[in-house]
């Protein structure tokens, strides 16, 4: 059977690898076309990288967090989209 599956809900998967160095990769899955911004901040909020925002189709996408010009430290990764947010911490260790 090879019909589509409809992701479930909106939600962002623990990065991989995490600590990392320089780069992670961490998968959102996002269950109807809208607009969805997914952004790096460090823990005083400032945002340090934006891994994607605008229009974002349904399914499971691939985003790259590279944190090669960030100093070591823990990030939150946050997508938001019209109707849910979630974060996921990250860990840069050089």
């Amino acid at each position: 059977d090879k019909r589509a599956t409809v992701p479930a809900g909106f939600s962002l998967t623990s990065a991989y690898p995490n600590p990392f160095n320089p780069a992670t990769m961490l998968s959102l899955v996002n269950p109807v076309p809208q607009h969805v911004a997914v952004k790096a901040h460090d823990l005083t909020g400032r945002t340090v990288a934006v891994l994607h925002e605008g229009l974002l189709g349904a399914g499971t996408h691939l985003l790259r967090f590279d944190g090669q010009a960030l100093p070591s430290g823990t990030y939150l990764v946050v997508a938001t989209a019209r109707t849910a947010q979630v974060t996921q911490a990250v860990t840069l260790a050089k």
